[in-house]
């Protein structure tokens, strides 16, 4: 169901940031698409394979929370290449180092002795 959330988040997201104008068989066409793989989903979960504690709930949110973030990225980014000076490269570049520089962080965050104990025996 992800992909085809994300589909209809970054069809969304095109028109609302990019002024994409989509026909009424094209709307009607992702709004069939997402249905049809919901009813399927729906019917795979309904059969028990083991029991195991789940909060759909939460589950379902953050499966909405990537494609939005997954759609706008995308939108975003196309707007960025289209509609401003920098070329494609430079722009990589900035993403390539603000990636690095949160990787980075969240990589100290959660494993911070086991990087600074890599760093140390690299550096021997």
């Amino acid at each position: 169901m992800t992909y085809q959330l994300k589909l209809l988040t970054t069809a969304l997201f095109s028109v609302l940031m990019l002024r994409k104008q989509l026909s009424l068989c094209q709307w009607l066409s992702l709004c069939i698409l997402f249905s049809g793989i919901a009813v399927v989903q729906l019917q795979s979960q309904s059969a028990p394979v083991a029991v195991v504690k789940q909060n759909a709930t939460l589950g379902l949110a953050a499966v909405i929370a990537a494609c939005v973030m997954s759609g706008f990225a995308g939108v975003y980014y196309e707007k960025l290449l289209k509609h401003t000076a920098p070329s494609i490269y430079l722009r990589n570049i900035q993403l390539g180092v603000i990636g690095i520089v949160f990787g980075l962080f969240t990589a100290f965050y959660n494993d911070g002795g086991q990087v600074g104990y890599c760093f140390l025996v690299m550096n021997l």
